[in-house]
């Protein structure tokens, strides 16, 4: 008769919050990511002590939020989360790594309402903000890797020149902005601020 396979009866983890090791028995699926009651619970407190209930039943976080609208709460002593993860973990067990959390409720990043919570892939998040309206037009300054203004980038197109008798080339007006040549170079090709 052939050896059975044992698995091991527990399986230790590090909790997210105190950073200690803790044993989880199985099924190690629905492992928790905080280590028991005493670290789950002042994330919790928090978390409710700083939201607010809607009309739609959504649990709206009153606290930090993200440019985007997303909302963030301290989980260790440096460590900063996502609430509708945070929550999710709590509520529903731990987030498989190729999966992201996403909202039910059309909106809103500040909910964190598990009822209002579902598992999906980055290409599902990605279609529920287009859905959602949260695409948002991202050209120019509004964009958040935008290094120039527009009122640069038309300087930039009037007084370039390749000959520095006649205007600026790329390197002065690279360091007049304090950007890298490449930069200018697309502004001037038309590679970057397109739009305008």
């Amino acid at each position: 008769m052939k050896d059975l396979i044992r698995f091991p009866a527990t399986k230790t983890l590090i909790c997210k919050r105190c950073g200690e090791p803790f044993e989880m028995s199985r099924p190690f699926r629905k492992t928790r990511t905080l280590c028991s009651l005493k670290c789950i619970a002042p994330v919790l407190y928090r978390l409710a002590a700083k939201s607010i209930v809607s009309e739609t039943g959504c649990w709206l976080w009153q606290g930090f939020l993200q440019n985007h609208g997303h909302a963030k709460i301290f989980v260790g002593s440096r460590r900063m989360e996502w609430i509708h993860r945070v929550s999710w973990e709590i509520f529903k067990g731990p987030i498989p790594d190729d999966l992201c959390v996403l909202h039910n409720c059309i909106g809103t990043g500040m909910c964190w309402n598990p009822h209002h919570l579902r598992l999906g892939t980055q290409f599902d998040n990605n279609q529920d903000r287009v859905k959602q309206g949260r695409e948002g037009n991202r050209k120019g300054e509004i964009n958040g890797r935008a290094v120039l203004t527009e009122e640069q980038v038309r300087f930039i197109r009037s007084n370039y020149s390749r000959n520095s008798r006649d205007g600026l080339n790329q390197n002065t007006l690279a360091k007049m902005f304090g950007v890298d040549q490449g930069t200018i170079s697309g502004v001037i090709l038309g590679k970057t601020w397109t739009h305008l």
